[in-house]
């Protein structure tokens, strides 16, 4: 704010908040246009990255709904093309810049649903690799445990975050890979932070905690 303050000569005691929403909503909107990824809803866009895909249209019938596939990441997977790489690792660095940027502001644009994002690219990413290596894998499971478990180092969220996870996408199979990835993940966190979460760090900033 007083950054803002400075740059647009407002007199003292003005309030710059105003100008913070506008610049920060130009800043999101100019940043996300340019991909695929980014450009298109963030709910939308995490729904793509947890997507399997089906080779087989029996496999589709089966599964009981079409692939839901906006970006192309199911009819880019099976053959080396890192272009898709590069998508997802990008998406994933210009989302956490953002996240990093606005969880700061005034206007705080939230962690929960940017770090399923971020996790996703990430673990999507991962998956896309070990299947341009000829691994039989589906890239869609390593973006839910990527998922899990950025936002597990994020929140320090343990079985609440593993029975969400298990709620969103209905497979009881992926539970233990669910649990591995968040308790590693919260381990880690605890580790750097010595226990506290970005959460308790922020409520300390605003007087909120001790």
């Amino acid at each position: 704010a007083r950054v803002l303050q400075y740059l647009l000569r407002l007199p003292p005691g003005s309030d710059s908040r105003v100008f913070e929403v506008v610049l920060l909503a130009i800043f999101t909107c100019i940043s996300n246009f340019p991909r695929t990824l980014t450009r298109i809803p963030q709910n939308d866009g995490i729904f793509a990255l947890f997507s399997q895909c089906h080779a087989d249209p029996a496999d589709v019938a089966l599964a009981g709904h079409a692939i839901h596939d906006p970006i192309g990441l199911c009819s880019t997977q099976n053959t080396p093309n890192f272009g898709i790489v590069l998508l997802l690792l990008g998406g994933a660095a210009l989302r956490f810049c953002q996240t990093t940027i606005t969880f700061g502001a005034l206007v705080p644009a939230g962690l929960f649903v940017p770090s399923l994002f971020i996790g996703g690219c990430v673990g999507r990413c991962m998956g896309v690799l070990l299947k341009f290596a000829g691994l039989d894998i589906e890239p869609g499971i390593y973006a839910m445990v990527g998922a899990g478990a950025v936002l597990a180092g994020v929140s320090r969220l343990t079985i609440s975050l593993v029975v969400v996870l298990f709620e969103l996408t209905g497979g009881l199979t992926y539970v233990v890979p669910f649990m591995v990835a968040v308790l590693s993940a919260k381990w880690v966190g605890d580790f750097i932070t010595d226990g506290k979460s970005v959460y308790d760090v922020h409520a300390e900033m605003g007087g909120l905690a001790k």
